[in-house]
């Protein structure tokens, strides 16, 4: 693949030439949809004016999946660059300029966070040294794609205009690059930091950069997500080489802790949401996250979970969805709804029963699993373990066996979990149908 861009006045636009075999990913699941893309920077940033190595992992990070066996991006990178990608991908990234030392941070540069507005992100900025920078993806329909609809933005754009008041340093990168992909989004996990590394020199730059993964993501599901939002990779080495090592504060934390620390500081709550589908003020109460989190909170503070609201809540097409599928994503937050769930509503008990809410031990999913120090910069592990340990408490060894043997968990597997996953299912099926014909009735 060879890679042709332009810049002016902040502008940068891309082209991508693949080659026959490079219209797909490895699975062929995935596919590259469109072969250009823009990004808008500050309308005094180019492409000179930052490390050659810095562009390339911007570029690796758009269209990595659909790199054969090398890519041009057009300009030299440094051999400790081109070697270390090569170690982790097998794949050449060219061309090599061997007399460019690697990328070093500035003196005075700060932490960057791909700040996206949601729970884990915002509970990221609650951790982070006060001098850190937010850098928002403000991901644009291209202009030729008028049939596609985008999330509302509003509560986001509420909150970099709250923190931008609050003196925090805040940028709005808008960009198309997720249409690269199809289906749409983001190639990588970690793609969503490619406005942050484009910035890295710009100024006074950045040292580290972090986002909002959390522990589901970064430990209890690792299989799945090193399989389909990694590639297999370590890309923190890849950082490394740039000197802008990954700082995830959040892997640590389950969304249950995640949640616990952002109503404990009270900071951001005015503005935070997880939806992307609701309003500026208020979430669409018809998604995947909706469903999860508004049964954790009432979980997290005792809450009395009405029937009604249950019955609403498994309504959500995303959610049933979800549920239907082995093994179930998220499982471990259902282990903590349902185990503190008191009620007898027929899907709850059957949900309590599916995913063992009334023997596993849950209340770890409120604390700080420490081994993540791993995930988060050196240079600030110690304020960041400071400030983790005022919001909550750290798990003990015998809690820590629990995050780490979760991955292997294959109940599942099993022909007693899948008759009990069936049995949900029904009562799912049977619950919809019920409700959807109380419906029609209503408006008749």
């Amino acid at each position: 693949m060879k890679v042709d861009f332009t810049c002016k006045r902040g502008l940068l636009k891309l082209k991508f030439f693949p080659k026959i075999n490079e219209r797909s990913d490895y699975t062929g699941n995935i596919k590259m949809e469109r072969e250009a893309c823009f990004i808008r920077m500050p309308e005094d940033w180019t492409v000179d004016s930052i490390h050659p190595d810095l562009f390339a992992m911007a570029i690796v990070l758009i269209v990595y999946p659909f790199i054969y066996d090398e890519i041009d991006i057009g300009i030299g990178v440094s051999k400790s660059f081109h070697d270390e990608f090569l170690r982790i991908t097998g794949k050449k990234i060219l061309p090599v300029n061997k007399t460019l030392k690697p990328r070093k941070s500035k003196k005075n540069a700060r932490p960057a966070l791909a700040f996206s507005g949601g729970v884990d992100s915002t509970v990221a900025l609650t951790l982070l040294p006060e001098e850190t920078c937010c850098v928002f993806v403000d991901r644009v329909v291209p202009k030729d794609m008028t049939n596609q609809t985008l999330y509302n933005k509003e509560f986001v754009y509420n909150a970099c205009n709250y923190l931008s008041r609050l003196g925090k340093g805040v940028y709005t990168i808008e960009t198309d690059f997720e249409y690269i992909r199809s289906p749409r989004g983001f190639v990588i996990e970690y793609s969503t930091s490619v406005p942050a590394i484009l910035l890295a020199d710009y100024n006074n730059g950045f040292d580290s950069i972090s986002s909002g993964t959390v522990l589901e993501s970064a430990y209890l599901e690792f299989k799945d997500f090193n399989a389909t939002r990694l590639y297999h990779i370590d890309w923190r080495n890849l950082f490394n080489v740039i000197d802008l090592p990954r700082n995830d504060v959040t892997a640590g934390l389950s969304n249950v802790a995640t949640l616990k620390i952002l109503y404990k500081d009270q900071r951001y709550i005015d503005f935070v949401k997880s939806c992307m589908s609701g309003d500026r003020v208020s979430t669409c109460f018809n998604c995947w996250k909706c469903f999860r989190k508004t049964l954790i909170l009432k979980a997290l503070f005792g809450d009395e979970i009405q029937d009604t609201l249950i019955d609403e809540l498994f309504l959500i097409t995303e959610a049933r969805t979800y549920l239907r599928r082995l093994p179930i994503r998220f499982e471990n937050q259902f282990v903590y709804i349902t185990a503190k769930y008191q009620g007898n509503h027929p899907l709850m008990v059957l949900l309590k029963r599916l995913t063992k809410g009334d023997r596993l031990e849950y209340e770890w999913m409120e604390k700080w699993y420490s081994p993540s120090r791993e995930h988060i910069s050196k240079k600030y592990c110690n304020v960041i373990e400071s400030n983790i340990r005022k919001y909550v408490e750290t798990m003990s060894k015998k809690e820590e066996v629990i995050v780490q043997r979760w991955e292997s968990r294959e109940d599942y597997r099993t022909k007693t979990y899948q008759e009990q996953h069936q049995k949900f299912i029904d009562a799912m099926i049977t619950h919809r149908n019920v409700f959807k014909n109380h419906l029609l009735m209503q408006k008749k």
